[in-house]
């Protein structure tokens, strides 16, 4: 029987952006059982690069919140309209607010995985300004290697329900 997460995003792969390579493994172990593959990087500006290389490749982005300050000039203007120092806690969120920008293009549905999710901080326009910012933030230290798989099957409705609302179409793997 087909995981749904595997239905949902058909042959699409997942990017999974973490430099905390400790726990990528598991994770993509536990995705691999479910037959989802998970392209890893380590750093925003090589997420950046492969998305801009493959606009329409993957099913859904992974993003680590405590990443190091990005160097693409495209992200770094995110940095200061986040109000965000080099030292800050949440440079993932630099790559999360540039998706939901370009989401009518990318349509590139994305969640934050984070040991650190009270880092978050405002909205700041991304999902909407809508109180659901919790909805796309998995937190690393409550959320088991083998739960992943449905609690992305979650999230995914949850964007779907989101874009539905905001009069958008569906986004992600599978139309």
């Amino acid at each position: 029987m087909t995981h749904p997460l595997k239905a949902r995003l058909g042959d699409k792969p997942i990017l999974l952006m973490d430099d905390q390579f400790y726990t990528v493994g598991d994770y993509q172990l536990r995705l691999a059982d479910v037959g989802v593959v998970v392209e890893h990087v380590a750093t925003l500006d090589e997420a950046l690069a492969r998305i801009e290389r493959t606009p329409n490749g993957y099913g859904l982005a992974l993003l680590d919140l405590n990443m190091p300050e990005p160097k693409a000039p495209a992200l770094l203007g995110y940095a200061s309209e986040l109000h965000l120092s080099p030292t800050s806690f949440n440079h993932g969120r630099c790559l999360g607010l540039h998706l939901w920008n370009q989401r009518a293009t990318l349509e590139l549905p994305y969640c934050y995985l984070s040991a650190l999710p009270h880092f978050l901080g405002s909205a700041a326009g991304e999902f909407g300004d809508r109180d659901c910012v919790a909805d796309f933030i998995l937190d690393k230290a409550t959320l088991l290697p083998s739960q992943l798989p449905d609690a992305l099957v979650k999230v995914l409705e949850k964007w779907d329900a989101l874009h539905r609302a905001n009069g958008n179409t569906r986004s992600g793997g599978q139309s």
